[in-house]
């Protein structure tokens, strides 16, 4: 040290002191761990490390001894397998980088990726600028040589919003920065109108709210036709009409009456329910004994809250749609109305039977040409028609309905086949529809 000292000349004391090598201030990465990181970021933020701790300059021989102390033993003992014959200490730093890089992040096939990319829709609740950025990190090992082009037309394809998509349609010579705008200011203009008809919604929805709500769909599918036919009856009985059915006890002609094929939870005998059976009425009244008193009426359990039940045999819901495949006595006790969907104006029958509201796959593709099956979700929900018939289905989705001062988007299950299009309860609250009786909207 004195040697030293006596070297440096008093004038050159300070240019040596600032010659110093200091050791840095900046914690070097963690070990790689390849469950919660990708080796391309890992290196990055190495590079990082470098850059930030001024060590960029240094020779590849003390980048790599700098790199093999802070990697961690599994990735040390990986360089070393990788590099025999040779010691990972005299193979050069670009050598021990590509070793490992192949290692840990092997080049995929482009044609993987890009079917990876074609794929990547935009998810449920996923803004604009984050499926971009998803798309962006997707198209990255595609190798496409216009990156801006795919860019746009997976974007234009991929967005869920259907009015969004057809008004990109409509756009020429469009670019990239352009949809981005438009998507950009759709999305944030129908962020507002939601909440601006939210509010309107909840103050409608104080005002009126439906009178049997708590009734109907509670117990099983036969107490239910039940409550629905007593409601009937006490209507009818107020309107003056006393004919009572010999089926149900309800004041209409008995060849009108659904329950004629019924069979009686009372007296076990078929063509008539628990409320009109004489049996209940008359202990002394005794039936025959025949093939029907050995017959069993499967019973559907329906949850209290939203008329679903959950099948044994799956996780999957179930619901009863009263009125699919039900024939009515006449033509006009059915009831229509307008509602536009998507822009287009679709005939839907009120079906206060059904809890869900459902259009067939053919009505909906005439109303919005441009939707395709896998912009639909997966419908939990099972169906089953009147006659206890599975009716298969395509999904659910969120489409933009309007009725009246309505404007916001609701669920549509879409079932496969030609079923009439039935607007269900679900929908009731939403477009101001009150259910005051059967029959009664």
């Amino acid at each position: 040290m004195r040697e030293l000292q006596t070297r440096i000349q008093p004038g050159e004391r300070a240019e040596y002191l600032e010659n110093l090598p200091t050791m840095s201030t900046y914690v070097p990465p963690a070990p790689f761990n390849p469950a919660e990181e990708k080796w391309g970021y890992y290196m990055s933020r190495f590079e990082c490390f470098l850059m930030a701790s001024d060590l960029q300059g240094l020779p590849d021989v003390r980048k790599k001894a700098l790199f093999l102390s802070h990697c961690g033993p599994k990735v040390f003992d990986m360089a070393e397998a990788l590099s025999e014959p040779n010691s990972v200490h005299t193979i050069s730093w670009q050598t021990l980088q590509t070793l490992l890089k192949d290692h840990y992040a092997p080049m995929p096939s482009k044609y993987v990726q890009r079917f990876d990319f074609w794929q990547r829709l935009q998810h449920e609740g996923e803004s604009i600028s984050e499926y971009v950025a998803a798309l962006r990190k997707a198209a990255n090992q595609c190798e496409y040589r216009d990156h801006d082009e795919m860019l746009l037309e997976q974007l234009i394809c991929g967005v869920r919003d259907i009015r969004l998509q057809r008004r990109l349609l409509t756009k020429t010579n469009l670019t990239l920065h352009i949809a981005l705008d438009e998507a950009r200011a759709h999305e944030s203009s129908s962020k507002a109108a939601e909440r601006l008809q939210g509010s309107a919604q909840s103050r409608t929805a104080q005002k009126s709210a439906p009178v049997h709500q708590e009734t109907v769909g509670t117990g099983s599918k036969e107490e239910l036709d039940e409550e629905i036919c007593r409601t009937e009856q006490d209507q009818q009985d107020r309107r003056g009409h006393r004919d009572a059915c010999a089926s149900c006890g309800g004041s209409y002609p008995h060849q009108t009456c659904k329950f004629q094929d019924a069979i009686c939870r009372q007296c076990k005998r078929k063509g008539h329910i628990a409320r009109a059976c004489r049996a209940k009425q008359n202990p002394q009244y005794k039936p025959q004994s025949n093939a029907s008193q050995s017959e069993t009426v499967q019973r559907t359990r329906t949850n209290p809250k939203g008329g679903y039940r959950k099948s044994a045999k799956s996780k999957d819901l179930e619901a009863c749609i009263i009125r699919i495949g039900q024939t009515c006595t006449s033509p006009g006790e059915k009831t229509y109305t307008t509602v536009d969907i998507e822009g287009h104006e679709c005939i839907m029958e009120i079906d206060t039977g059904s809890p869900i509201t459902i259009m067939s796959w053919d009505k909906l593709k005439k109303a919005v040409p441009i939707i395709q099956r896998r912009q639909l979700r997966h419908q939990r929900l099972g169906l089953r028609d009147y006659q206890g018939n599975r009716i298969p289905m395509e999904g659910i989705g969120e489409f933009q309905v309007e009725y009246g001062e309505f404007r916001e988007k609701l669920p549509l299950t879409v079932v496969s086949g030609k079923l009439p299009s039935l607007l269900g309860m679900d929908w009731f609250r939403a477009l101001g529809m009150e259910f005051t009786g059967v029959r009664n909207v």
